[in-house]
């Protein structure tokens, strides 16, 4: 009995030894999880791309990444462990860009490589189509979907969108990657009337102004046209002729216009053989022009051109027009020698 006494209390101190080893008593929490591995992006920045669509960047033979227009980093969706190789070399690439990649291998260390370089550049000369084909009109689109009809005018403001007058009665505005919007056409809820148009320039506010040379009573006239794309007639729209002032002013085919840094507007009144000066609120007055065809240098109302019908500006206020029946560019000081 005695040493089956001692059997067992052995035994049952072994079987507490045991236990206690293994967490008995206690709460049991299991196994401990493995810590996870770090990963790390790669990624980097791109140079000159602009709004030409088509580049894609591939790593390490696998992992494809479509670059958009006007993009200036990238970053791939897999990230990289410790230790491990990168390889990034370009996929696709714009038909009228060459794009190269420096930094483009290496190993992963403990940090997130961003240091990939993707610079593009254009062949000098080139010249690609950036919205709108050979066809006509047919409404708004992206590129080459929207077919633009008779071009005449264009100016950019400055966010880098473009506008055009297209087809005698539209403005059309481009995006920089190339979306083409109807932005104002035909007669407004105004009763302003869009239907000849031909020159346009951009304020700083973006607000827009475009020659309407519409032979009607109504036509004539130089139009402002708010961001929101309200229509407004900032001068003229008097019937054709020639006047100065305000409200009763007259214009005859007016074709160009500029704005200098002051914010009046210059006009090429073509019909008129003049080249018009507009205030910002609305009052008109002749810089030159002899009111009827010729070549002859001087000051005001001495010189004479032949159908000038664009102009521009520059940071000083000269004015350069181009003077086309005479075949020649005349340059005009603030004071209108």
């Amino acid at each position: 009995m005695t040493y089956l006494s001692i059997s067992l209390r052995t035994a049952l101190l072994g079987a507490i030894f045991l236990l206690s080893a293994c967490g008995g008593g206690g709460s049991n929490t299991g196994p401990t999880a493995p810590a996870s591995t770090p990963t790390f992006s790669i990624g980097g920045g791109i140079t000159s791309l602009g709004n030409a669509s088509g580049l894609t960047l591939i790593n390490n033979g696998s992992e494809t990444l479509a670059i958009p227009a006007n993009a200036t980093a990238f970053t791939f969706v897999n990230q990289l462990a410790t230790n491990a190789t990168y390889n990034v070399t370009i996929g696709q690439q714009p038909p009228d860009l060459t794009c190269t990649i420096s930094n483009a291998t290496g190993t992963v260390q403990q940090a997130a490589i961003l240091s990939i370089a993707v610079s593009c550049t254009q062949p000098v000369n080139t010249v690609r189509t950036f919205a709108g084909d050979d066809g006509v009109a047919t409404g708004p689109g992206s590129g080459a979907t929207l077919r633009l009809g008779q071009v005449s005018g264009i100016a950019l403001d400055a966010e880098g969108n473009s506008y055009v007058t297209d087809a005698s009665s539209n403005i059309r505005k481009i995006s920089p990657s190339g979306v083409v919007t109807n932005w104002a056409s035909g007669y407004t809820p105004s009763g302003q009337s869009l239907f000849s148009l031909h020159g346009l320039a951009v304020d700083n506010s973006g607000n827009v102004y475009v020659a309407d040379s519409l032979g009607y009573s109504v036509g004539n006239a130089i139009r402002k046209i708010s961001p929101s794309g309200a229509v407004a007639t900032l001068a003229g729209g008097n019937g054709y002729g020639i006047a100065d002032g305000s409200g009763t002013a007259q214009f005859n085919a007016p074709t160009g216009v500029a704005l200098d840094n002051s914010g009046n507007v210059y006009v090429a009144d073509s019909g008129n053989n003049s080249i018009r000066k507009i205030t910002p609120s609305g009052v008109v007055s002749t810089l030159a022009g002899c009111g009827h065809s010729g070549f002859v240098d001087g000051t005001g109302n001495a010189v004479c051109f032949n159908n000038p019908t664009a102009l521009t500006i520059d940071g000083v206020g000269n004015v350069y027009v181009a003077d086309t029946n005479n075949h020649a560019l005349r340059k005009l000081t603030p004071a209108g020698v």
